[in-house]
């Protein structure tokens, strides 16, 4: 049997869960903030993590940062359940993904790092990339679930290698976005028109899944968050601590870490791409 526990539903929470209850019984959710909870959740509403882990066999969680992660699943312990089986999609620090692994399975639990690749629109269209790391019996245990909100499902290997793999990508999507940012500005310097200067970028090797995703936000200068420039950070410096500690190069992700850490007095709640606009005002700056 596997009920199903939910908690964090936050923007990208809510769809994933619905998906997951299209197939699946979902029979307990949580959220930190009570009037956040939609309505027709409330009747499957309990008051802490605790309670939603003795109603459920499986439990999901996708929260903010580490320190959410460890408070979630520390509460969890606190219950003193036994074989149930935590499934955090949130994107955290490695070190702190494997500190989870180790306090839950001391606990007589089972726990599967499985953050998801993609931003809003791809939750509410059940079109994210799962990516776990764990037991690969516990992966598979929840493959037909992640099947209900993701459009692939990636076994990356042992305990933390899922959040490696997560932060390798948001590495090199902040490293790109950065780059992106930075040509377009260039060529609009010189007065080339922004369809002409997508066209070419999309026509060669600097071609972009990134650009393509963004390329209506920065030329309609529409910074409205589907994946925020503040958790864009977040993510970049937890790539980049990674980095440090197995000591591998991590150049291009602190240049972008920088430029995003300096855009966050005026851009810590709007998109990524709002780097662009940040960039750009810096360069008039300069003139």
């Amino acid at each position: 049997m596997n009920e199903i526990g939910f908690i964090g539903l936050g923007r990208m929470g809510e769809p994933i869960v619905r998906h997951l209850m299209s197939k699946f019984m979902v029979s307990a959710v949580y959220n930190r903030t009570e009037e956040k909870i939609p309505s027709d959740l409330k009747q499957i509403a309990k008051s802490s993590p605790q309670d939603v882990a003795k109603s459920s066999d499986v439990i999901f969680i996708i929260v903010t940062d580490s320190e959410a992660s460890r408070e979630v699943v520390n509460k969890i312990i606190e219950g003193k359940v036994k074989n149930k089986l935590i499934v955090d999609m949130s994107t955290i620090s490695f070190r702190q993904s494997i500190r989870n692994h180790e306090t839950v399975h001391n606990s007589g639990n089972y726990y599967v790092d499985c953050p998801v690749i993609g931003s809003v629109p791809a939750a509410v269209s059940g079109k994210l990339t799962a990516v776990a790391g764990g037991r690969k019996e516990d992966f598979n245990r929840i493959k037909g679930m992640l099947e209900t909100f993701s459009a692939k499902q990636i076994y990356a290997g042992k305990d933390g290698l899922g959040i490696a793999l997560k932060l390798s990508n948001n590495l090199v999507m902040g490293t790109i976005m950065t780059a992106l940012s930075e040509g377009i500005i260039l060529s609009q310097s010189m007065g080339i028109p922004y369809g002409t200067i997508v066209d070419a970028l999309q026509s060669g090797g600097a071609m972009s899944r990134l650009l393509d995703l963004k390329k209506d936000r920065i030329g309609n200068e529409d910074f409205s968050p589907e994946f925020s420039l503040g958790h864009q950070l977040k993510d970049l410096r937890y790539a980049i601590e990674l980095s440090q500690q197995i000591d591998t190069p991590h150049i291009s992700a602190s240049a972008a870490e920088s430029e995003f850490s300096l855009a966050m007095g005026e851009g810590k709640n709007k998109d990524l791409s709002y780097i662009f606009e940040y960039l750009k005002k810096q360069g008039k700056k300069d003139e």
